[in-house]
């Protein structure tokens, strides 16, 4: 996707007055934009290459009540799952994070009212991201880690595209899945990772499913369940170093499993393997 694309189809939800002052940035830093960060009352910033750009411009309590309405297309409620766990899904796989009042039961969240502010994720399509993964990659079970914004889900997406073989994504969150995702790829939206896997495994017959950020004991017995019937996988997880990676317990188990064989580290938008396991 050219940058111009990627960058204005992640402004859709805004006025037109504000969509023009995002429009006449540095093309420059249009091209290097991450996210984009909306705060009422307060100056617009992009985050660049680990940077923060402050805008001259601003929006409004009220503004920022239309926006969100139309990034969920006018329809909060067909996002009320997403809504519940603080992001939106949006058009050609932007993620947008939302900050307000959240609306609670028996501890739970149910919604936000009154956002105060959102951070659109500006997602990415970078053919060649998967090059250096590939240069080390052994045909089976991997492990992608590295901090927020590293690259692990362009590298995904890079991977899918890429890979000679048949492929499951499971697009939880609607961000891996957009662009060019290779023609030997089946891609479930919105089931939750467990389900997506255990569901491909029995009826799609995949030799590969990809999916984003790996973290609960039922995906990780998903991972295993799957490994048991042939199928491997390669997944992310958020941590800053090997270290930090072996110090969560939930993973402990995935390792045991053997449905892990080789750990890379995403790092500024660059793939190393950390270790063959």
């Amino acid at each position: 996707m050219l940058y111009e694309n990627r960058f204005n189809s992640a402004l859709y939800g805004l006025n037109e007055k504000l969509k023009n002052k995002f429009l006449n940035l540095d093309e420059q830093l249009k091209e290097e934009a991450e996210e984009i960060r909306i705060r009422a009352d307060k100056p617009c910033f992009i985050t660049y290459n680990g940077k923060n750009y402050k805008c001259d411009f601003s929006v409004t309590e009220k503004e920022m009540q239309d926006i969100f309405s139309a990034l969920c297309n006018h329809s909060v409620y067909s996002h009320s799952d997403e809504i519940k766990m603080g992001y939106i899904n949006t058009h050609f796989g932007h993620r947008v994070g939302i900050c307000g009042t959240a609306v609670t039961e028996n501890g739970e969240i149910k919604g936000f009212t009154k956002i105060t502010s959102v951070n659109i994720r500006i997602a990415k399509e970078v053919v060649g991201a998967a090059e250096d993964f590939f240069k080390n990659y052994k045909g089976e079970g991997a492990l992608i880690f590295g901090p927020p914004a590293s690259g692990k889900t362009t590298v995904l997406r890079d991977i899918a595209r890429s890979i000679e073989k048949r492929v499951v994504i499971v697009d939880t969150r609607g961000e891996i899945a957009f662009g060019n995702i290779g023609d030997n790829t089946d891609v479930y939206f919105g089931v939750s990772k467990a389900k997506g896997i255990r569901m491909a495994v029995k009826t799609l017959f995949p030799e590969i499913i990809i999916f984003d950020e790996i973290g609960t004991k039922e995906e990780i017995k998903a991972v295993a369940d799957g490994i048991n019937c042939g199928v491997s996988v390669i997944t992310t997880a958020h941590a800053g170093n090997l270290e930090q990676l072996y110090k969560r317990e939930v993973f402990r188990p995935l390792f045991k499993s053997g449905a892990i064989k080789q750990i890379f580290m995403c790092k500024d938008k660059k793939v190393f393997k950390v270790k063959d396991l």
